[in-house]
């Protein structure tokens, strides 16, 4: 009985924790989804992340993804992957911003939610 009550508290436990990072990953997805405008002077553009996991920017049209963390950037056109760390942040003067990291380059560059 007691074998029996210890498996079924491990797989309910498992079975939480799993589905926890779940909908931690699909809470940042529905966050980022938009059109976002570069706040900074470094990096002027308008980049616009589409639920079915597209995008588009000033290079072209993407396809993203939130894995372990990070925001995945691929560029179909031109082979190219950009991996950010990103961060969500609400000001009362300037609205939503996300923060993108670059992995690679550590530069950071902020956009504010225009849509």
């Amino acid at each position: 009985m007691n074998n029996r009550i210890l498996t079924i508290g491990i797989a309910v436990l498992l079975i939480f924790v799993g589905l926890s990072g779940c909908s931690d990953n699909s809470d940042y997805k529905k966050k980022i989804v938009g059109t976002w405008e570069s706040a900074t002077l470094l990096n002027q553009k308008t980049t616009t992340f589409n639920s079915n996991g597209t995008g588009f920017d000033d290079d072209g049209p993407f396809e993203w993804k939130i894995k372990d963390g990070q925001l995945i950037l691929y560029w179909p056109n031109k082979d190219n992957t950009i991996i950010y760390d990103y961060e969500f942040l609400n000001t009362e003067d300037r609205g939503e911003i996300l923060i993108l990291t670059n992995t690679d380059t550590k530069q950071p560059d902020d956009y504010r939610k225009i849509i």
